[in-house]
């Protein structure tokens, strides 16, 4: 699935030596939000052109299938087709203004928790426009969702009533990681 951070990867590879708003550079804000070096140098554009086939939305059975806990995929259109042809269209714009507003909005976290008022609300709308009884995402950390030690996470997390499931175990944070199996 694409995610937040592969987007922002690719961003700074299209458009390296682009100043954003704040005065800082693509490859400035990409290195803010956990990028390496390293890695942006040993990209090829093989690389690039797998991260811009990547979807954005899938739905597999019942299950719906995205990256983040966040609404950014409404701004993108109201089918898992319409969504996925606008993330591939907008990584092969060479508008950088689109490219931000994207990331600006993937940044969003926690968007279905039930601390949020209108969470609940949110995934139902999701699931009603992209199908699906139960939306699998990852983005936001269980640490941190759930407010515990990584090291107590060893495996996804079910919320709202079994309607979302998050995988994201936080593997950045010292946890080892889990595999979880879909029905």
């Amino acid at each position: 699935m694409l995610g937040n951070h592969a987007l922002m990867t690719l961003c700074a590879y299209r458009f390296p030596h682009a100043i954003i708003d704040t005065g800082s550079s693509t490859i400035d804000l990409w290195k803010r939000r956990g990028g390496i070096e390293a890695d942006l140098e040993q990209l090829t554009e093989n690389h690039a052109e797998f991260i811009q086939n990547l979807p954005a939305t899938a739905l597999q059975g019942d299950t719906l299938l995205i990256h983040a806990d966040a609404m950014v995929y409404v701004n993108h259109g109201f089918s898992i087709t319409a969504v996925n042809e606008s993330f591939h269209r907008l990584m092969l714009s060479p508008e950088i203004d689109q490219w931000l507003r994207t990331l600006e909005a993937f940044a969003e976290h926690m968007a279905f928790s039930s601390l949020a008022l209108t969470g609940g609300q949110r995934v139902e709308q999701l699931l009603k426009l992209y199908g699906g009884k139960l939306l699998v995402h990852g983005h936001t950390p269980i640490p941190i969702a759930r407010g515990v030690a990584p090291t107590s996470v060893t495996s996804a997390w079910e919320y709202s009533g079994g309607r979302f499931l998050n995988v994201d175990g936080g593997i950045y944070m010292g946890r080892p990681g889990f595999v979880h199996q879909l029905d």
